[in-house]
C-alpha cells in the first residue's frame, strides 16, 4: 500500500495581490501567514493562539461559529487534524490603517487521506498584524 497521493505544488504566485499599506505591513502579514502554517503543521495550538487577537472567531464550512481565544483554543485541541502540508494560491490582501483582509485559495495535504481538502479561506487581521477571524468554505466534503 502506498503513502497518500501527493499535490504538485501550485502555480507559483511571486507577489499576491495588495492593495493600500505600504511593504511593511506586507511582510508583516506574509510572515504571519508562514508562521501560521508552519505552527500548524507542526500541531503547535499555543503558537496558533499567540498569533490570535483575545476576540479571535472561527467559521467552520459546518458548524457554528466559535468566539473567543479560550473557545477557540478548546475547539483547536479538540478537532484539529494532523497536517502534513498546506498550499496556498490567489492569495489577495487588503490593508488599511485598521484591519487587513486577506483571501486564499488551499490546498491542505492529511497524512491519513488519500485526497487533499481543498477551498478557499479568509481572515481578518488586526494591526499590528494578529488574526480576529478565520472563515473558510471546502470544494468538498471530506470523506471519512
Amino acid at each position: 500500500m502506498s503513502g497518500p497521493a501527493l499535490m504538485p505544488d501550485p502555480v507559483p504566485r511571486p507577489d499576491p495581490v495588495v492593495t493600500g499599506a505600504g511593504d511593511e505591513d506586507r511582510a508583516a502579514i506574509l510572515q504571519l501567514q508562514s508562521d501560521w502554517i508552519a505552527a500548524e503543521s507542526a500541531g503547535r495550538i499555543d503558537d496558533l493562539l499567540e498569533l490570535c487577537t483575545a476576540t479571535v472567531a472561527l467559521h467552520p464550512p459546518i458548524g457554528p461559529p466559535i468566539q473567543g481565544l479560550d473557545a477557540v483554543g478548546r475547539a483547536l485541541r479538540a478537532h484539529a487534524a494532523p497536517v502534513k502540508k498546506v498550499f496556498l494560491s490567489e492569495v489577495s490582501l487588503v490593508i488599511t490603517d485598521a484591519m487587513a483582509v486577506k483571501r486564499a485559495r488551499f490546498v491542505t495535504v492529511l497524512p491519513d487521506r488519500r485526497s487533499p481538502v481543498t477551498g478557499w479561506h479568509v481572515w481578518i487581521l488586526r494591526p499590528r498584524w494578529y488574526v480576529d477571524l478565520v472563515a473558510w468554505s471546502l470544494d468538498s466534503l471530506p470523506e471519512f
